[in-house]
């Protein structure tokens, strides 16, 4: 995931509205919800155990973001391909 991608997918959320000022309502740090995504993009890489990943709920305020409550879930990672690895198919 890039810095794009993470800024592409908040804005993309249904209730991004509430996240730049909604109804007389300041904005939030946004950016402080893309940096927690490129975290997590960078923990699912960098640790393939961690399986399930459920923060519930993510307050964001005009500061940052705090994740409340994280639960996880790990597992045996099976073993890894490289991402730049590719396999010819048998036709």
């Amino acid at each position: 995931m890039t810095d794009e991608d993470a800024r592409s997918l908040v804005r993309s959320l249904r209730g991004s509205p509430l996240l730049f000022g909604y109804r007389g309502r300041p904005p939030v740090a946004a950016s402080a919800v893309e940096a927690l995504l490129l975290r997590i993009a960078v923990l699912a890489d960098e640790i393939p155990e961690v399986i399930e990943l459920d923060l519930n709920p993510v307050i964001v305020h005009e500061h940052g973001a705090v994740a409340v409550d994280i639960k996880v879930r790990c597992a045996f990672a099976p073993d890894r391909v490289p991402a730049d690895y590719r396999q010819m198919r048998a036709t």
